[in-house]
């Protein structure tokens, strides 16, 4: 995987996520690429997967989501801007196209939670599931389901 040595999770609130998709769209890989068009990883910038501590025991796919997940495999540069962006160094640019100042970019930036585990001989799909069980269980969270396929 000369390509994509680690996979991040990234974990916001509800009430950032828009910013948080805003921001990586506005950012971009060593290739000028905006993060959110990479053609290695999986969207990081659309945080789309819903979250909560408690589901709804009756209807668990209709639990209201209190925090929303991305992930993406990446290269090692990758940590770093994570670490750039929880410690508040956005970078300075025109924000005004992605609907955001340059103060909410760093307020989404630094609230977000990321995890990333390193690819190693095993399959890639192991990978992901156990730094996604790691992931949501340092924050008490569980993965809203996908509603249920209609029977009959």
């Amino acid at each position: 995987m000369a390509y994509a040595e680690q996979y991040t999770i990234m974990i916001c609130t509800v009430a950032l996520r828009q910013d948080t998709n805003n921001m990586f769209r506005g950012l971009s890989d060593l290739a000028g690429r905006s993060y959110d068009t990479s053609p290695i990883n999986s969207l990081p910038g659309t945080c789309s997967i819903g979250l909560a501590a408690t589901l709804n025991s009756t209807s668990p796919w209709l639990t209201t989501p209190t925090h929303y997940m991305g992930g993406t495999w990446e290269t090692l540069s990758y940590q770093q801007l994570m670490t750039d962006l929880k410690a508040g160094a956005i970078p300075t640019r025109d924000w005004l196209p992605f609907n955001l100042t340059q103060s909410r970019a760093k307020a989404a930036g630094q609230a977000l939670y990321t995890r990333s585990q390193a690819a190693d001989e095993r399959e890639p799909s192991v990978i992901v599931a156990e730094n996604l069980a790691a992931a949501l269980a340092e924050l008490g969270l569980q993965r809203i389901p996908n509603a249920p396929l209609p029977t009959g």
